[in-house]
Parts: structure tokens; sequence; C-alpha cells
């Protein structure tokens, strides 16, 4: 069927259902006029879904400023589409997806900017690709390598502009003997449009120093990560604890853990230990004996005996505390690096400030230089204003220590009338 310069006046979409057994149609340089003119598309996206053996489709010359993406869906056996002389800015990455004979494309003379490889990946069977007097002015790697598959390839007469990130194609151009590439031996046809100090050069006379670009990118990027991976040293360096803190409270809410109230909470232990691997030994030599074998006898919470095997440490950790009248943290140098003893002491802080029950005690186990302590400044400002106890380094003056701490275990854990923990410490 050939509507070639025909005269069409239409009133909205042209009503045209073509014969499905169509093999050919051709509708170039047709003139269509109306109201709405000037028509830049008079099909409906769906005229020519029902052509199934249509093999020959010619839509030349015809000044379309678009296409439905649609509008060649379900021609599965065509392997000629003439587009050329349109005014065409672009298609739908999805136009040719069902056009995988398609051996034959020629978008000459439109406005294309751009090669998509998305847009010309499903044309499998592609051996002619005609692409000349467009405003394609850069090449992708991916559509380079499209054009492998090609045997015919037109580019010439493209404002290209010749900067490093055409140097694949141009060196894709200058090598490849499998391709042929039309008017390429004409000089003129591929020559830069941009930038001014290469303008009108010839692509096979181009000379790019991309090497320096290269390598100032390179410097740019690898300074940036070098920053970053610096910033970031720092920053798990100074705050690991509390960072840790907050990827396992986020980790809690996103299971949907929530806060036990304080009617429902059962209470089986009279304190919390908190402490460093190191001092296990003082646990078992001194803390336990004297706390939970002499009267009044006090139950602990011991993690190497009392949690349970197998389960998420960070469940043990939380459910010893919240089943504790008391935390007691043993600081010692190890103590206040370790990443899980911070834990638990924040997690008995959590209690100090959301709850108002203080039941922290602190057990100063060996002497710790401020320096050690600048890093941790919310332990530092607790020490400060919280009594805490020493462990005496003579035998005499244990009795009185073990004396202090019965007191500090057999405490109230509200906090007294009228008291409110200070905003500095929260």
């Amino acid at each position: 069927m050939d509507l070639t310069e025909c005269l069409l006046h239409l009133y909205g979409e042209l009503d045209f259902i073509p014969p499905k057994s169509l093999q050919h149609l051709m509708v170039r340089k047709t003139d269509f006029t109306g109201p709405e003119s000037p028509i830049t598309y008079p099909f409906s996206f769906w005229t020519f879904h029902n052509l199934t053996e249509l093999q020959w489709l010619d839509m030349s010359l015809n000044h379309f400023t678009l296409v439905p993406k649609e509008a060649f869906w379900y021609l599965r056996k065509l392997t000629h589409l003439d587009l050329h002389g349109n005014s065409l800015g672009g298609l739908h990455v999805n136009s040719f997806k069902d056009l995988k004979r398609l051996q034959f494309l020629d978008l000459s003379s439109n406005k294309i900017d751009s090669v998509k490889q998305r847009l010309l990946a499903p044309l499998t069977s592609l051996k002619t690709l005609n692409l000349t007097q467009n405003f394609i002015s850069s090449i992708e790697a991916p559509s380079v390598l499209f054009f492998h598959r090609l045997y015919i390839l037109d580019l010439s007469h493209n404002p290209f502009s010749c900067t490093c990130r055409l140097l694949g194609f141009i060196d894709w151009i200058k090598n490849t003997t499998a391709v042929r590439i039309r008017n390429l031996v004409d000089k003129t046809s591929y020559s830069c449009s941009s930038p001014a100090e290469h303008k009108n050069v010839p692509l096979l006379d181009l000379q790019l120093d991309c090497d320096l670009h290269t390598a100032y990118y390179m410097c740019i990027v690898m300074s940036t990560l070098v920053f970053l991976y610096t910033m970031l040293a720092f920053l798990l360096g100074k705050y690991h604890p509390y960072l840790q803190y907050c990827f396992l409270y986020l980790r809690g809410k996103a299971r949907g853990y929530r806060a036990i109230p304080r009617r429902d909470r059962r209470i089986l232990y009279d304190a919390f230990v908190s402490y460093n691997s190191e001092s296990l030994r003082w646990v078992q030599n001194h803390l336990i004996p004297n706390l939970e074998e002499r009267q009044p006898h006090y139950r602990l919470c011991i993690a190497d005996r009392d949690f349970l095997a197998g389960k998420d440490i960070v469940d043990n950790i939380t459910e010893g505390i919240q089943q504790s009248r008391k935390t007691v943290c043993l600081l010692t140098r190890r103590f206040i690096q370790s990443g899980w003893c911070t834990l638990e002491f924040k997690l008995a802080r959590h209690r100090l400030f959301d709850e108002g029950e203080d039941v922290l005690i602190l057990v100063l186990l060996e002497n710790i230089p401020v320096t050690h302590l600048s890093r941790y400044h919310m332990l530092q400002k607790l020490m400060s204003r919280k009594t805490y106890l020493v462990w005496p380094g003579d035998p005499p003056g244990r009795a009185l220590f073990w004396e202090r701490l019965r007191q500090a275990l057999g405490s109230r854990n509200r906090l007294p009338q009228g008291q409110e923990v200070e905003d500095d410490l929260v």
C-alpha cells in the first residue's frame, strides 16, 4: 500500500485500519492538514498493531515531531523501517522492543541528540543503521559496543563534541574493519563542532590528550576517598561505642523491641555486672564470694555464667539489665575501650534518663588517666557528678569498700522528688 504524497484533511486522529495481511506500507511526503495543524502524528498508537505480516514500513519525510512508543509494537516480522526526514527529537527506549527481525533502520535527518543503547538493544538482527544529519554530539561506550553488530553505519554530519567522552568512538572508527562506516573517507563528514579549539578538525585527525584528564579526575577521586576514609577512621575511633550503640538501638527498633513497662518487669537479679573479660578473675575471686556467698546474699547476673547460650548477645545484655535492680560497672582501661561494655553502660544510663531510675553503680578497679577518659566525655561527666567506688589496693581498706557497695546495692532506684537528670548528660 502506497500513500506517498497524499493530501489528507484530518479532524482528530486518522481513521485508518490497514488490512491485516499487508506486507508493505509507505506513508511518505504525506500532507496532513486540519484544524489542529501542524500534525505531530496522525495515527492512533494502535493503528499498526494488527499488521502482524508487515515487513516494510516507510514513514519518511512527513515532519512528524513524535511517534508514540507503542506505534511499532507487535510488528514482529518487520525488517525495514524508514523514518528519515521527520523532526523527531528522540524515541522512547521501548519503541523497538518487538522489532527483533529488523535489519534496516533509517533515522537520518531528524533532531535526535543522543544514541541510546537501551533503544537499540532489542534490535538483535539489525545490519544497517543510518543516523546522519542529526544533533548527536557524543556517543557513549555502550552504544559503541552495539555498533559491533552492524554491517553498515552512517553517523556523518553530526555536531560532534570532541572531548574525552568521544574518545572511545573515535578510536573505534579508526580501527574497525568489520563495520562499513559510510562517508568516513570524506573527513569533513565526521568533524568536530566543539569545543572551539577543535572546531572543524576531522575526527580521524583529532589528537586528544585524555591521560592528563584521567589523571586529574583520578587524583580528585582518590583524594576524596582518602579524605572520607580518614574522616571515617577518625569518627569510628572517637565515637565507635556511640555509633555501635546507635546501630544496636536502631536494630532493636527495627525488630520491634520495646521497653518493658516497669509494672510488668520481672526482677530476677539484684545487680547486673558489666565487666571486661580481663576483670573476670576479680569477679570470681572477690565479687561473687563477698556478695553472693555472704549475708545478706545478693544475686548477681554474670555474663559468663548466666547468659543463655545461643541467644543473641544484645538480647542477653538487654534482658540482663532490665531484669536487674542495679547495674554495677567495673571500670578499667579495657572496659571503656570495649564496645560491648560501653553498650551495657549506655543501656543502664537509658534507665536513668528515660525512666528516672538511678541504677548505675560505678566501681573503679584501677587508676584510669584523665587522657583515657577525655574521649568518653559522657562517662567523664557522670563520674564528676556521681559518687563512685574505688577498689583499694591495701587489704585493710576492703572491708569499707564492701560495706559501701552493699549500701549502694540496697539503695532505692527512684530519683529523689524534684531531682532531675542534667541535660548535658543525656
